[in-house]
């Protein structure tokens, strides 16, 4: 996901089947709440258990039990769940583009 994704992940941490993923703004570098969020509110709309545990940390701790197969299923939908977000942010990031050049292009024309 990480490298993948290298600009909206900040960092990933745990230790066994807890791990944390800490999401940024590609911009900035800060916190991203609303993106962790949307990640977490389409996993678990998929069908998988994420926990939003701070402003930009996700969670996931499956069971130590888990099959193999259930496993990468959850991976898979966690993958595609920041591909999700990724594709929002960028179309969000050109719509404010669109309507920034709209307006400048409406300011000259003044």
């Amino acid at each position: 996901i990480r490298a993948r994704f290298p600009d909206y992940v900040h960092k990933i941490s745990g230790r066994g089947m807890c791990w944390s993923i800490y999401f940024s703004s590609p911009d900035t570098g800060a916190p991203d709440p609303a993106l962790g969020s949307r990640i977490t509110e389409r996993a678990i709309e998929k069908g998988l258990m994420l926990f939003l545990t701070r402003r930009d940390m996700v969670k996931m701790a499956p069971p130590l039990t888990i099959p193999d197969d259930a496993l990468g299923e959850g991976l898979d939908i966690l993958l595609e769940t920041v591909g999700e977000a990724y594709e929002t942010n960028n179309k969000e990031n050109d719509w404010i583009s669109l309507l920034t050049n709209w307006i400048e292009i409406d300011e000259r024309l003044k």
